[in-house]
C-alpha cells in the first residue's frame, strides 16, 4: 500500500509537471509569435543587411548625425516588399525550435530535480547546494540548445533570405533537405558553438549575481520577498544579455556563413574558417554590438 502509495504520489507530481510546462510552453509560443516581426528585423540587421540608408538628423543638443532606420521603420519596409505575412517569414521553424528545445530541456530538468529529492535537504543555500543546481540547468539547458539548433539555424536562414530573394529554405522539409545535400550534417550545426557557449555564460552569469546579490549584499528577510526577487532576476538578466551579445551575433553570422545565400557571403559578409576568426574581424570593426540597438541607430559617415 505505501509503495502503491509512493507511485500515486509522484504519478500526481509528474502530471502536475506536465500541466505546468504545457501552460509556460503555450505561453512562450504566443509571445515568440508576437515579437518575431522585431526578431526577423534583428537578424537582419546582425548579418549586416541595410536596405534603406542613413539620413540626417539633428539630436536634442544640437548636433547633426547620420542615423539608420529603427526598427519600425525596417519592419515597414519588408511589409512593403512581402506584405504582412512577409514579417513572419520563419516563424514555423522557430515555434517548431521553441517547441523542441523546451520538451528536451524540461524533460531533462524534470529528471535531475526527481533524482535530488531523496537526497538531504540544506536549509540555508549553500555554495555547493548552488553549484550543482546550477549545474544540472546548464546541463539540461545544452541538451535543448543541441537538439533544437538546427531548426534555429533553418529559422535564420529562411529569414535571411529576404536579402538575396531566395527560395531554397521554403519549408522545413525542403530546408533540411537543400543543407543536408549542400553541407552535410555539420551544416545543421554552423555557428553552435558560440551560441552554446554564450548562452551557458548567461546562464552562470545571471545566476551568479543573483546568488551573490540575495546571499551577500541584501538581508535574508529581504531576499525571500518575491518582487525583490523577481526585480534582482531582472537586472541580472539584462546586464548578463548585454555581456553575453556577441556571442548570439557571432552565431547568426556564422549560422549562414559561406552558404548558398548573398547575405553569407561577400560583399555583404566575408568567408570565415570558424567562429573566433568572426569574432576576431567585428571586433577590429568594432561591430560586436551591431544589431543591439533598435533605435536611434546612429552611424558615422
Amino acid at each position: 500500500l505505501i509503495s502503491n502509495g509512493n507511485k500515486l504520489s509522484k504519478m500526481d507530481g509528474f502530471s502536475k509537471i506536465s500541466t505546468s510546462n504545457v501552460a509556460t510552453l503555450a505561453i512562450s509560443t504566443v509571445m515568440v509569435a508576437a515579437a518575431h516581426p522585431l526578431t526577423y528585423v534583428k537578424v537582419l540587421i546582425q548579418v549586416g543587411y541595410e536596405p534603406i540608408p542613413p539620413h540626417r538628423v539633428t539630436t536634442l543638443f544640437g548636433k547633426t548625425v547620420y542615423r539608420l532606420p529603427n526598427v519600425l521603420e525596417y519592419a515597414g519596409h519588408i511589409k512593403a516588399v512581402d506584405g504582412w505575412f512577409g514579417l513572419y517569414r520563419g516563424l514555423g521553424a522557430r515555434i517548431a525550435h521553441n517547441i523542441v528545445n523546451s520538451s528536451v530541456r524540461n524533460s531533462i530538468s524534470n529528471t535531475l530535480t526527481e533524482q535530488e529529492k531523496d537526497k538531504s535537504k540544506v536549509s540555508e543555500k549553500s555554495l555547493q547546494t548552488f553549484l550543482k543546481e546550477v549545474g544540472n540547468e546548464a546541463v539540461a539547458k545544452s541538451a535543448g540548445l543541441f537538439v533544437s539548433y538546427p531548426l534555429q539555424l533553418i529559422s535564420i536562414r529562411m529569414m535571411v533570405q529576404f536579402v538575396g530573394r531566395e527560395t531554397e529554405y521554403r519549408s522545413l522539409f525542403s530546408s533540411f533537405k537543400e543543407i543536408y545535400k549542400e553541407e552535410g550534417i555539420l551544416g545543421f550545426f554552423s555557428g553552435i558553438v558560440p551560441h552554446l557557449l554564450g548562452e551557458l555564460f548567461l546562464l552562470w552569469l545571471c545566476k551568479s549575481m543573483n546568488f551573490c546579490v540575495q546571499k551577500y549584499i541584501i538581508s535574508e528577510e529581504y531576499s525571500q520577498i518575491p518582487e525583490v526577487r523577481s526585480y534582482t532576476h531582472s537586472i541580472s538578466q539584462y546586464i548578463a544579455s548585454i555581456v553575453t551579445y556577441p556571442f548570439t551575433l557571432v552565431t547568426n553570422i556564422m549560422a549562414i556563413n559561406d552558404s548558398k545565400l548573398v547575405a553569407g557571403n561577400p560583399p555583404l559578409t566575408p568567408i570565415y574558417h570558424s567562429w573566433t576568426d568572426c569574432w576576431i574581424d567585428l571586433g577590429k570593426k568594432g561591430l560586436r554590438s551591431r544589431g543591439s540597438t533598435l533605435f536611434r541607430r546612429n552611424v558615422s559617415i
